[in-house]
């Protein structure tokens, strides 16, 4: 009897203080904690629920180069056709399908193989190693350069 008194006095002392300790920790983190049950994953609280990710503005841009035309095998026996853009320096974009309702119809294939100026609306980022990438949203229009007959 007086060991287990004894016991509940120390156990008194020593988880007294670490309760009043756990009343001074800020409200907002014991929410948290509290509302979130132990096998759930952790959600951004910045971003409400719904709304996306702030998009980068598209940016105009300008580029040159010779369009090509791949196909591969997709999902349920579908070909997908894939045309890239290569430019001058020798990266390859991706180009976008382009919209049935744009106001100028676009054949892609009419530029196959022929240096193109192609007016769009996308992204460039750099990328660790130096590189940049960038990705094509929109064609806005496409020229073909007329080649210049070399000379003699």
């Amino acid at each position: 009897m007086k060991r287990f008194v004894s016991v509940m006095v120390v156990l008194g002392f020593v988880l007294g203080p670490a309760m009043l300790m756990a009343q001074d920790a800020p409200k907002a983190e014991r929410k948290h904690r509290e509302a979130q049950p132990a096998g759930e994953k952790k959600v951004h609280e910045a971003q409400p629920a719904g709304e996306k990710k702030a998009a980068v503005p598209l940016q105009d841009l300008l580029l040159t180069g010779k369009i090509a035309k791949e196909e591969k095998a997709g999902k349920e026996g579908k070909t997908l056709v894939i045309y890239t853009l290569t430019t001058t320096d020798g990266n390859a974009i991706t180009l976008p399908k382009p919209k049935a309702d744009a106001p100028v119809a676009i054949n892609l294939d009419d530029y196959l193989n022929v240096d193109v100026k192609v007016v769009a609306k996308g992204r460039e980022s750099s990328e660790k190693e130096g590189k940049k990438t960038t990705k094509v949203v929109e064609i806005v229009n496409i020229e073909k350069i007329p080649e210049v007959p070399a000379a003699r």
